[in-house]
């Protein structure tokens, strides 16, 4: 009986050795190495929180992509060529500033630049320990290696990693950065796609506080902009306003909050430019935002205004400086109060 009792224990541990060494291998979200395979790995738009990470930890690079569906359309290969490094895309559809923080100290050690995507509503109004509503698997974020048995043992996990063998012998799905969460192919980019999708507020009775989000913004900053500032001082950081279209400021000077957001992301433009290894660029490109036809919505623009941005980065176009934040925001201003958004609708 004892005999057999050790014969089952054996086999059973047998069984999750090999398990274990399979999912290892296969790695499907990469937490210990690189794709071994050139296919199979799904790579969807809508599970960057299980790949982002894992492309961090373990692809190869000198330059990383990061942000939200904002930064999705973008092209590692555009950074590679216009600055010689090689690049990964780790993005975060809907992330929030304290995904960023844990996504970003996941980078290595060498890491030469980071251009960082800084999406305004999020930065300036979310409460700063607010994650994405999706559960996060922390095996994939922490550097515990005694929660790796969840993964190496969890059914979903070997079910993917099996997905994975069986789509890479039917030659399905890409490795390819590029491809990672990228969303043109998928949505109409459009002035009657981007109208379809947009609800013009009412007015609102009353004006927000210039000054409604600035506490706010200074606790982000400090709980989940700061750590990767000081936690990498080798790395130069690029950090950019994505370029949202006139219909997002229809919106938010309807609803009285247009300076509030202002004063705040200016703020936090401000405390970040304080560390020498930031560059902020501020995309003000009106030829871009006024012109509904390079949007799906009140926010979203198409690929080919990612590559213009990495290539004004290059040549030093649009950035903002300490000295010039004030001056940019008042005539920033002055244009949203003055733009006339019923021309959008014509």
């Amino acid at each position: 009986m004892k005999k057999w009792s050790t014969a089952v224990i054996c086999s059973c541990l047998g069984v999750f050795l090999l398990l274990g060494c399979f999912t290892a291998l296969i790695d499907p979200f990469f937490l210990y190495h690189a794709p071994i395979l050139d296919r199979g790995y799904l790579m969807g738009r809508y599970e960057e929180i299980y790949y982002s990470p894992g492309i961090l930890r373990s692809f190869p690079y000198e330059a990383a992509i990061i942000g939200t569906s904002m930064a999705e359309n973008s092209d590692p290969g555009d950074v590679e060529r216009l600055f010689g490094l090689k690049t990964v895309k780790a993005t975060m559809s809907a992330g929030q500033p304290a995904d960023f923080r844990e996504l970003m100290s996941l980078l290595h050690r060498g890491t030469k630049l980071v251009i960082r995507a800084v999406d305004m509503l999020s930065n300036v109004t979310a409460a700063p320990e607010v994650y994405r509503d999706e559960p996060r698997p922390g095996y994939l974020y922490n550097n515990n290696p005694f929660d790796d048995i969840e993964y190496l043992l969890g059914t979903d996990v070997l079910e993917r990693s099996y997905e994975t063998v069986k789509r890479a012998r039917a030659g399905e799905y890409s490795t390819s950065l590029a491809a990672y969460a990228r969303w043109s192919d998928i949505y109409p980019i459009s002035k009657e796609e981007a109208l379809k999708n947009y609800e013009r507020p009412e007015l609102a009775d009353s004006t927000e506080p210039a000054d409604a989000y600035l506490a706010n913004v200074r606790e982000q900053f400090e709980r989940n902009i700061k750590p990767s500032l000081e936690g990498y001082p080798g790395t130069e950081f690029y950090m950019f306003n994505p370029p949202v279209s006139m219909l997002y400021w229809d919106r938010f000077t309807r609803e009285g909050k247009a300076d509030a957001l202002l004063d705040g992301y200016f703020e936090l433009m401000r405390l970040c430019l304080e560390y020498d290894n930031v560059r902020f660029f501020w995309f003000d490109n009106r030829e871009l935002t006024t012109d509904l036809e390079n949007y799906r919505d009140q926010s979203h623009y198409g690929p080919e205004w990612n590559t213009w941005m990495f290539e004004q980065m290059r040549s030093g176009g649009y950035e903002i400086t300490s000295g010039s934040l004030e001056a940019v925001k008042a005539e920033f201003a002055a244009f949203v109060h003055g733009y006339d958004y019923e021309s959008l609708f014509d």
